[in-house]
Order: C-alpha cells, then sequence, then structure tokens
C-alpha cells in the first residue's frame, strides 16, 4: 500500500470520523474545539477553525472532516463515501483516566457490554488518554523528567521577567515550550495520587479482560493530544485498507469530493486537477462566518466554502 498515492495515482483522501452524538469533549481532529464543548455540552464538534498546533495537522495533514452521528457502538467510526458509518470496520471507544476508572469500577458491567458489542468490528480498539502508571497510581520516569524540564523553563521564564521588566522574544519562546510540554503530559499530578475505591489489581485485572475476552486492545497513550493522534492514525490506516478493498468506495469519495468542491466554489467550472481538490478543503481557514453567510454557502461548512472561495478569487486576480 502506497503511502502518497491511492491505486487510481491521486493522493489519498483524507477520513471523514464519525463522532457520537453522546460524545462529550470529543476529538476535534485538527481544528479547534467548539467553545461549548470545553464545558462538557453536546453539538457540533468544531467551528472550522484550524488548529495549527495539533498533532493532526502537523503530522496527518490534517485537519480532518467530522459529522455527529447516532452510533450504537463506540465513539468513533469511519464514515463513507455516502455519509454513513462504515459498519463493522473501525470502532473506537475514547476514555479519560476519570472515565476508565469509573467504568471499571461501578460502572463495570456497561463496560463489558460495550465491549462485547464492539468485538464484532474488524478493528475494535479502546484509547485512554493518560499513561497505564497514572491507573496504577504511579508516575514514569519519562513523565517525572519532563514535568522537571517543564518547571526548569518556567523558572527560567521567571528569572527573564524579573531581570529584563518586560516580556522579551526569549521569555516567550521559553514559555510556550513550557506550555507545549505540559499539554503533551495532558493531566495534572494529582490524578496519579488520587486514591480509588477499587485495588490497583482490580483495575488492571479489569483492562486486562477486555483483551483476553474481546479481543480488543487498550491503548495508553501519555496525553490527550497523543491519544488523538493514535485514533486518527488508525483511522488512516483502515480507511486505506477499506477503499484498496472496495474500488467502488475510492470512486464514489473521489466523485464526492469533486461536488463538493464544485459547490464550495459557486460554479460549474471546470474540473480540479490532482490535489486541487484536497487543497481546496483543507487551505488556509478564514474567520468563523456568520450563520446567515452559512446558511448563503447552501449549507455547507464554512471553512470549506470560504478557503474554496478566497482560493478562486486569488486565482481570478492573478
Amino acid at each position: 500500500m502506497s503511502k502518497v498515492n491511492a491505486p487510481d495515482g491521486l493522493p489519498w483522501p483524507n477520513p471523514r470520523i464519525a463522532v457520537d452524538s453522546r460524545e462529550q469533549l470529543c476529538w476535534a481532529f485538527g481544528y479547534r474545539p467548539a467553545p461549548w464543548q470545553q464545558e462538557g455540552e453536546r453539538g457540533p464538534v468544531h467551528l472550522g477553525e484550524r488548529d495549527a498546533e495539533s498533532l493532526i495537522c502537523t503530522m496527518l495533514s490534517g485537519p480532518w472532516e467530522s459529522e455527529r452521528a447516532n452510533l450504537q457502538e463506540g465513539d468513533y467510526q469511519l464514515l463513507g463515501p455516502s455519509g454513513e458509518p462504515i459498519g463493522g470496520s473501525l470502532c473506537i471507544e475514547r476514555k479519560s483516566m476519570a472515565d476508565l476508572r469509573g467504568s471499571l469500577s461501578r460502572g463495570h458491567d456497561r463496560l463489558m457490554a460495550e465491549m462485547e458489542r464492539m468485538a464484532p468490528y474488524t478493528h475494535p480498539v479502546l484509547i485512554v488518554e493518560a499513561p497505564i502508571e497514572v491507573l496504577l497510581g504511579d508516575v514514569s520516569g519519562a513523565v517525572l523528567a519532563l514535568e522537571q524540564a517543564r518547571a526548569f523553563l518556567l523558572d527560567v521564564a521567571k528569572e527573564w521577567a524579573e531581570q529584563f521588566g518586560h516580556e522579551t522574544e526569549g521569555e516567550r519562546s521559553i514559555r510556550e515550550g513550557a506550555e507545549w510540554i505540559g499539554r503533551m503530559l495532558g493531566y495534572g499530578r494529582e490524578e496519579a495520587a488520587r486514591p480509588g475505591r477499587v485495588t490497583v489489581q482490580s483495575l488492571l485485572g479489569s483492562t486486562l479482560s477486555i483483551l483476553a475476552d474481546h479481543r480488543i486492545p487498550a491503548l495508553f497513550l501519555p496525553s490527550r493530544a497523543w491519544a488523538e493522534y493514535a485514533a486518527a492514525w488508525l483511522a488512516r490506516r483502515v480507511w486505506r485498507r477499506w477503499l484498496l478493498d472496495h474500488p467502488e468506495g475510492l470512486a464514489a469519495e473521489r466523485a464526492r469530493l469533486e461536488e463538493t468542491s464544485k459547490v464550495a466554489r459557486g460554479f460549474e467550472g471546470p474540473a480540479l486537477g490532482p490535489g486541487s481538490i484536497e487543497d481546496a478543503l483543507c487551505g488556509p481557514t478564514p474567520q468563523p462566518a456568520s450563520a446567515a453567510r452559512v446558511a448563503e454557502l447552501g449549507g455547507m461548512p464554512w471553512s470549506t466554502a470560504e478557503a474554496a472561495r478566497r482560493r478562486e478569487a486569488k486565482r481570478r486576480s492573478a
């Protein structure tokens, strides 16, 4: 399987993700989450503003489209060219550490029932937004080293601020480095030290039973950012394999992208060349449009339509 081009010789189309309508604080796959997502409410996953610091954008050519759907199993699945989830393929259950602790204790039976429903999928997986050391009430040496590096950078930045009396470029860069480490860690030390009602042996045993009884791996990632990256990497891999096994699906996805591009550009112009479709869909993102503007664009995601419109205006003025 080529890493660059699909069997038709064009670049692989990015996958689209179905997000369960009940999922809170969901991954936005390269976009900045909608403000209400931070409060745990339901609604659109994002408002179309690209998150340049997301691992999906920096490492996986994001951002990717995602849509709410009423999923019967899991929190995330692949969307097919028709706009419906691809049944029996990828199924991801997302858990924060607090969610997992609760599910393995008072919600044990419900979690195991969910794993049993996910088992028939070809690629079921449980992804946890924290390292397994947190589950076991410990902190690894690598995490300790990162925490010490972050504390050192913050101390240096504070000394520079006191020495110069104003914020300098160097101090700003140091603080950005400390913030980046904080995002990669993704959890506080209190998470690891928090006492639990269930023994460590029981928590670990229940986690291992998910693999032994249902053949569903549990991936413990260092942070929320890396958990989202792992989910996206798996989605891209499974999506490409699905396209290889379903040539008609690849043709349908190309046709969908072409139609989406034409609608976004607002006229029936000549067909776009190889790569132009992806450029139109994932180009520079402007500021959020009003509801009236979204309605004017025929209900299209404003980021797709506006980015394509600006590209067309630039082409005409050239």
